[in-house]
């Protein structure tokens, strides 16, 4: 059940024992960043490859929106009297 505001969460008025806060500290010093952090040669070259070639012809997802596309989303709103 999602939390809703003025409701107390399951730790308020609750410490963690000496023993969690070890256990915590232990598993956060253990934290070496990401899986692939000074591994080289993860992909093959053919999977790299593979990659590439289903990004060609692709439009990067943040370099805006189409003409067709820009034109439609204009004229929805322009034919919306609700905005009015």
């Amino acid at each position: 059940m999602p939390f809703k505001k003025g409701h107390k969460s399951g730790m308020s008025d609750k410490k963690h024992s000496e023993e969690t806060k070890r256990k915590m500290r232990e598993s956060h010093r253990k934290n070496d960043g990401p899986w692939n952090k000074g591994k080289t040669k993860v992909y093959s070259e053919e999977t790299l490859k593979s990659m590439s070639n289903s990004a060609k012809g692709k439009k990067s997802w943040n370099k805006g929106l189409t003409k067709e596309t820009d034109e439609r989303i204009n004229k929805a709103i322009k034919n919306n009297h609700w905005l009015e």
